[in-house]
């Protein structure tokens, strides 16, 4: 007989279903679940930190207003991220410098000399035929530009005391 003749046919092993996974794939796993989690939740901070804001670029962009409401709205908008004790009591040109203290330097001169005109104007007396303020285009453009780059404020050591807000230990 030929020894050929008695070899058997090649067979596959029955398939293993349950074998359990190595630890690094356990460790990839729980890696990946965390990075999730973690973008999940700074995407969640980051919206809610702009809802303040997006609503009042929405109401001055949709609604003309005048002078003395788009700074009711400033102030509104500054109170949801600034401590309100300190922005409740500001008016006139205490809060425009607050406002420009609180913007990035490159925006603050264009900031100022959109919005002056309009805070001097603020408490003067009124004609009696026009009880209202006129709309202030170029003002709204400052406020716009104020809320699109102040808030959410980006400076976390950004503080405040009784004169106004302070960045990094020296006065603003």
């Amino acid at each position: 007989m030929e020894p050929l003749a008695q070899l058997k046919d090649i067979h596959l092993p029955e398939q293993i279903n349950n074998y359990p996974l190595s630890f690094g794939w356990w460790l990839l796993v729980l890696i990946i679940i965390a990075t999730v989690v973690f973008i999940i939740k700074r995407v969640k901070r980051s919206r809610r930190q702009k809802r303040y804001q997006q609503q009042a670029i929405r109401q001055l962009q949709n609604n003309p207003v005048d002078n003395h409401t788009t700074i009711s709205v400033l102030k509104w908008a500054a109170i949801q991220y600034f401590p309100r004790d300190h922005i409740a009591s500001l008016y006139g040109l205490q809060f425009k410098e607050f406002l420009i203290s609180a913007l990035p330097d490159k925006h603050r001169n264009d900031f100022a000399i959109m919005s002056t005109e309009s805070f001097d104007t603020l408490y003067q007396k009124k004609s009696k035929t026009n009880n209202q303020l006129p709309l202030d285009t170029k003002f709204q453009q400052a406020a716009l530009l104020w809320l699109k780059q102040a808030l959410p404020p980006q400076n976390k050591s950004m503080k405040i005391d009784k004169n106004g807000p302070i960045k990094s230990g020296i006065a603003a």
